[in-house]
C-alpha cells in the first residue's frame, strides 16, 4: 500500500495480524503516532513507514523481545524520535532516525491562510480560506462570540444568519483531538439596510407576493404568500411558497410552508415540505417531501412527525415519529432521542440512551450507539452494527424496549412521546401506578391501545381523570375489563361515545358484566347502554336488568370501599354487592333475595342470610350459631334455563346455592357454593 496518498492514522487493529511479515505504508500522507499494537506482531521482518507525516515517540514495544525477526525498520522523513535505550533500535540505525524537534507537539496543525469574505446580501457573507493541514478534524469559526463548526477539508462557508449594516469579527482555526492551529482574524460588514428590511409600519402585508428583505417583528401573514427573497420574525397562518430564505418563523396549525431555505429558530405547528434547513433549530409539527439538514452551525431537528418524507443529514433530538413511507438517512441522534417508525438508511449514529423502535433498517445501513427494540425489522446479513448497539433479549419486558422502569416516577411529557406504543404491553399494574398523574394525559390513543388488562388494573382514579377523551378510543375488548370498578363508575356518555361499540360487545362476559353493572345510571343511561349490549344478552330498557346467556361468567356490582379499613386488611378488587342485581348499575332483582329463596327451597328456612358493608356473608341459625363467608368473585356464572334452585355440593366440597328468579319470562339462576364452616371461608358464586 505504499505510494497511494493514503490519509488518516494507522489503525490499531493491525496489531491483530499475527502472521504479518512485511508492513509497507511508505510515501503516503499518514498522520498521528505509530500504534504500540504493532509491537505485538512477532513475525514482522520489514517495516516501511518512511515519507509520511507521522509524529511522536517510536513505541517502546518495538524491541528485540517483541519483534525478534525484525531486520529492517525504515521511518525516515517523519517527525519521530526515541528516548529509551533499545538494543533493537540501536541495531537498525540509521534508517529509522528523523530530524524532529521534540518541542513541537505531535499532530501539529498549520494555520488556515488567505481568509477572505464576499458580500452576498444584507444578511449573508461568504467566507473562504486555504486549508494548509491534512490532519484536522474540523475548523472552528468565531463570529462575534458565536461558534460555527465546519467539517474537515472545507475551504468555504456561507454565513446567512446576519443583520444588515452590521460589522462582524471573524476568526478561524483548525483543530483535531490533540491540538489546534493558530487563529486567522478578519472583519466584514453586511450591506446597508434597505427600506424594505426595516420593521414594517402598519398596515403590514397580510400575504401575496413578497419582495425584498422584510422583518415583520412577530406579525402574522394571514393570507397565502409567495416569498421571493427573505423574510424574518414572522408567523404564518396560511400557506407559504418560499423561494428565498425564511428566518425565525412560526407555522401555525393548518398552514403549510413549502420550499426554499429555513434558518434561525423555526417553530412548526403545521406542515413543512421540501426545504433546506440551515438554521439553529426546527421543531414540531409535520415534515413531508425532501428535508435536508444543511446547517453549518450544528442545527437540530426535533420533536416532529414525518409523513411521506425523506429526512437527511444533521442531528435529531427528542422524538421523531415517522410513517412507513418516510426515510431517515445519514443522521445523528442526540442524547435520549427516540425514533419511532419509518425506514433508516446510511450511517445512523446515536449518543447516550438513543433508541429506535418500530422501524425498518434498510440493507447497507450502519448503526452505532443506539438501543433497538423488538419491533425493529432488519436482515442481520445486510445491516452492520458498530460499537454501542444494544439489541433486545426478548419482547415481554420494558427493558427490551429500552425503558428503565426505575425512572417512571420521573417521566415528563417528552418521556411519554418517546415510548413506542407496543412497549406499553409489557407494563404491569405496578409500572402503570408509578406514572406521574400530571403527565398521563399525554398518553395517546395508539399507546393506550397497547396497555394490557393487567396494566390497566394499575390505573388509579386520579390518573384516569387526566386521560384525554380522544385517547379513550384506544380501549378495546381485551384490555378495558382491567379498569377498576371505581374508575368504571366515573364513565359518562362522553366516554361511551368514544368507545368502539364493536369492541365493547366482544368483551369476555365477566368483563362486559363488570362494566355494565358498575356504570352509574345517572351518567350512563339505558339509552346509551343499549348500544353496548351483545346480541346473545337480553336488556330491559325500562328496568335496566340484564339476562346473560347460559353459563356466561359474570362480575356483579362492586361494593364501595369501606371507610377506615385497617392497613393490613386486603379486600378483592371487585368485592361484590349482593344487595344489587345483574343489570345496568346493579339494576334488577337483588342477588341477596335470590339467595334467601334458594335457602328456603333447600329446606333451610331456619337459617338467615345477610351481607355486611365489607362484603362478608353471614348465615345465622335459630339457635344462635353463625357462619361467615367471603364471596368468590371469580366463580359467578349464569345458570342453565333448567337449573334447579336450592343447595347442592359442588366440586372441591363447596356448597352451591342456585337462586331462582323470573326475568323476561325465562327462569335464570344464581348459585353460591362454599365449604360451610364456623370460621370465615371462601364462597363461590355461580349465576
Amino acid at each position: 500500500m505504499a505510494g497511494n496518498q493514503l490519509t488518516g492514522t494507522i489503525p490499531t487493529e493491525l496489531g491483530n495480524l499475527s502472521n504479518l511479515q512485511q508492513f509497507w505504508l511508505s510515501s503516503n500522507q499518514l498522520t498521528g503516532t505509530i500504534p504500540i499494537e504493532l509491537g505485538n506482531l512477532a513475525n514482522l521482518q520489514i517495516i516501511h513507514l518512511e515519507d509520511n507525516k507521522l509524529c511522536g515517540e517510536i513505541p517502546a514495544s518495538f524491541n528485540a523481545t517483541n519483534l525478534p525477526k525484525l531486520t529492517s525498520l525504515v521511518l525516515r522523513n517523519n517527525n519521530l524520535y526515541s528516548s529509551n535505550t533499545n538494543t533493537l533500535l540501536d541495531k537498525l540505525k540509521p534508517d529509522w532516525e528523523n530530524q524532529q524537534d521534540k518541542t513541537i507537539p505531535c499532530n501539529i496543525l498549520l494555520t488556515p491562510t488567505d481568509f477572505v469574505t464576499t458580500f452576498i446580501s444584507q444578511t449573508q457573507i461568504n467566507l473562504a480560506w486555504t486549508d494548509n493541514s491534512d490532519n484536522e478534524t474540523n475548523f472552528v469559526i468565531d463570529r462575534n462570540g458565536t461558534t460555527i463548526t465546519v467539517e474537515e477539508n472545507a475551504i468555504s462557508k456561507e454565513d446567512n444568519e446576519l443583520i444588515c449594516g452590521t460589522t462582524y469579527n471573524y476568526s478561524i482555526k483548525a483543530i483535531n483531538t490533540d491540538t489546534e492551529s493558530a487563529t486567522t482574524v478578519i472583519t466584514a460588514t453586511t450591506q446597508a439596510c434597505s427600506i424594505a428590511s426595516v420593521v414594517s409600519p402598519l398596515p403590514i402585508p397580510t400575504g401575496g407576493e413578497i419582495h425584498g428583505s422584510l422583518n415583520l417583528n412577530g406579525q402574522t401573514l394571514t393570507e397565502p404568500s409567495t416569498i421571493h427573497t427573505s423574510i424574518s420574525n414572522v408567523i404564518f397562518a396560511n400557506d407559504v411558497e418560499n423561494q428565498g430564505l425564511v428566518s425565525n418563523a412560526t407555522i401555525l396549525p393548518g398552514a403549510t410552508l413549502t420550499g426554499g431555505k429555513l434558518t434561525g429558530t423555526i417553530i412548526n405547528k403545521g406542515t413543512i415540505t421540501d426545504i433546506s434547513f440551515v438554521g439553529a433549530e426546527l421543531c414540531g409539527g409535520k415534515l413531508s417531501g425532501t428535508i435536508s439538514n444543511d446547517s453549518q452551525v450544528g442545527g437540530i431537528i426535533c420533536n416532529l412527525n414525518l409523513v411521506d418524507a425523506i429526512l437527511a443529514n444533521g442531528e435529531l433530538e427528542g422524538y421523531i415519529k415517522a410513517d412507513a413511507n418516510s426515510i431517515i438517512h445519514n443522521i445523528q441522534l442526540l442524547e435520549k432521542t427516540s425514533i419511532i417508525g419509518g425506514k433508516l438508511s446510511g450511517d445512523i449514529h446515536g449518543k447516550q440512551n438513543a433508541k429506535i423502535g418500530a422501524a425498518e433498517i434498510l440493507p447497507g445501513t450502519y448503526i452505532y450507539h443506539v438501543c433497538l427494540t423488538p419491533t425493529v425489522k432488519y436482515n442481520p446479513e445486510e445491516v452492520t452494527f458498530g460499537s454501542g448497539v444494544k439489541l433486545p433479549i426478548g419482547s415481554d419486558k420494558p427493558e427490551d424496549f429500552c425503558i428503565d422502569t426505575r425512572q417512571i416516577p420521573n417521566w415528563d411529557e417528552d418521556s411519554i412521546h418517546k415510548i413506542e406504543p407496543a412497549a406499553f404491553f409489557t407494563f404491569n399494574d405496578k409500572h402503570v401506578t408509578k406514572i406521574p398523574i400530571e403527565i398521563i394525559k399525554f398518553i395517546d390513543t395508539d399507546q393506550l391501545h397497547y396497555f394490557s388488562k393487567d396494566g390497566l388494573s394499575g390505573v388509579k382514579i386520579e390518573q384516569f381523570e387526566q386521560v384525554s377523551l380522544a385517547s379513550i378510543n384506544g380501549l378495546h375488548s381485551q384490555n378495558m375489563g382491567g379498569l377498576s370498578t371505581e374508575i368504571i363508575g366515573t364513565f359518562n356518555s362522553n366516554h361511551i361515545d368514544m368507545i368502539d361499540n364493536k369492541e365493547f360487545k366482544q368483551m369476555q362476559s365477566d368483563d362486559f358484566s363488570k362494566m355494565l353493572t358498575n356504570f352509574e345510571s345517572e351518567s350512563v343511561t339505558s339509552k346509551y347502554a343499549e348500544q353496548l349490549i351483545p346480541e346473545d344478552w337480553q336488556f330491559d330498557m325500562e328496568t335496566g336488568a340484564l339476562t346473560p346467556p347460559p353459563n356466561a361468567k359474570l362480575t356483579l356490582r362492586a361494593l364501595p370501599k369501606p371507610e377506615n379499613l385497617p392497613k393490613l386488611v386486603t379486600l378483592s378488587k371487585n368485592n361484590i354487592d349482593l344487595h344489587k342485581g345483574m343489570g345496568l348499575a346493579g339494576a334488577g332483582e337483588p342477588i341477596i333475595d335470590g339467595l334467601k329463596t334458594a335457602m328456603i327451597m333447600a329446606d333451610l328456612s331456619d337459617l338467615a342470610i345477610s351481607q355486611d358493608k365489607n362484603g362478608t356473608l353471614k348465615v345465622k341459625s335459630d339457635d344462635g350459631a353463625n357462619a361467615y363467608f367471603i364471596p368468590d368473585v371469580n366463580d359467578i356464572k349464569q345458570g342453565n334455563i333448567d337449573a334447579v334452585g336450592g343447595l347442592s355440593i359442588g366440586k372441591g366440597g363447596f356448597y352451591q346455592l342456585t337462586t331462582p328468579r323470573l326475568s323476561h319470562k325465562k327462569l335464570s339462576r344464581l348459585s353460591i357454593a362454599s365449604n360451610l364452616s364456623e370460621q370465615s371461608a371462601k364462597v363461590s358464586i355461580a349465576a
